[in-house]
């Protein structure tokens, strides 16, 4: 990161956003997603800013963390389910018009 940094191909923007997430693993797959460019500095601070606050929540309800689970092995990416009241909504994440082309291949059958 410090020589991406020092030739140029990382911005103090990023590197101080990086620095942010705690997983030296999920940081360095950021990092790798902005030098490719897949990543801004905004989509960065969004992904560590869900990480950081998926840890602040209150425990998830099993039954809704092993579909998540079940969902996230069978699309190949994050995905998070959110309920309340009954209700809820369900994200998926994609890191790049490739991953996103093929989310919507799966999910629609084509």
């Amino acid at each position: 990161m410090q020589t991406a940094l020092r030739e140029g191909r990382l911005t103090r923007s990023h590197a101080r956003t990086l620095l942010a997430e705690r997983d030296p693993v999920k940081r360095k797959a950021l990092f790798e997603a902005i030098l490719t460019g897949t990543m801004t500095v905004h989509d960065v601070e969004l992904e560590i800013a869900s990480n950081i606050s998926a840890h602040t929540r209150r425990a998830k309800n099993p039954n809704l963390a092993a579909h998540e689970k079940a969902l996230r092995e069978a699309l190949g990416t994050k995905v998070e389910i959110q309920e309340r009241g009954g209700k809820g909504k369900i994200t998926l994440f994609f890191y790049s018009k490739q991953e996103l082309l093929d989310l919507i291949h799966r999910l629609s059958g084509l």
